[in-house]
């Protein structure tokens, strides 16, 4: 086993540049198209390559997903998830917040009617791709929002059920598309012309 923790390592220094550390060792995360996947089951077919994006969870490094692979597999794998756009590496997004899951009235709270609108769908559309069959019991409450109150409420009982069912990373991942949308919307509203 310590010869395949120091093939990982040896592999890892290679291919990702990162010192000889577990703090120094990248961590990956799903993306909505790495949770769709997992419901869904369309795109990875290989049992070692479906078998990772399961294990990826947000918070493991990769020499601690290395135990878990042959010598010199991992890098190859990560590699082939994160180009089909399953994974992607935490340090390029913020790491995690625990304020980042508070109340969705940070990016909820006056919306004009474009942003609200746009807000809700984007919302909506990474509920369905994150829930996959579960988001059924939230698309009539979607479809009904009518303001940024109600929004706010059903954001927050999706973000309970994800961090239930799929933990934090899910949770922070949802928050972080909708508080993305939120701000395109804003941007987009302030740059239209006015005629």
């Amino acid at each position: 086993m310590a010869a395949v923790q120091m093939s990982v390592a040896y592999d890892l220094f290679r291919d990702f540049g990162v010192a000889n550390q577990v703090a120094d060792f990248p961590v990956y995360r799903k993306t909505l198209s790495g949770y769709r996947e997992i419901e869904a089951r369309n795109v990875v077919s290989r049992a070692e390559l479906r078998r990772l994006l399961v294990l990826i969870d947000g918070h493991r490094d990769l020499r601690a997903l290395g135990a878990c692979f042959r010598a010199g597999e991992l890098v190859a794998l990560i590699k082939e998830l994160e180009a089909l756009g399953l994974v992607e590496s935490t340090s390029a997004s913020p790491s995690f917040d625990s304020s980042a899951l508070g109340d969705a009235s940070s990016f909820t709270s006056n919306l004009s009617a474009p942003e609200f609108a746009a807000t809700r769908a984007a919302a909506r559309e990474s509920a369905e791709a994150l829930l996959g069959m579960g988001f059924a019991v939230y698309a009539s409450r979607f479809d009904s929002c009518t303001d940024s109150g109600e929004l706010r409420r059903v954001v927050s009982d999706v973000k309970s059920k994800l961090l239930a069912s799929y933990g934090q990373d899910a949770a922070t991942l949802y928050i972080e598309c909708v508080r993305d949308a939120a701000e395109q919307a804003r941007i987009a509203t302030r740059s239209a012309p006015v005629h």
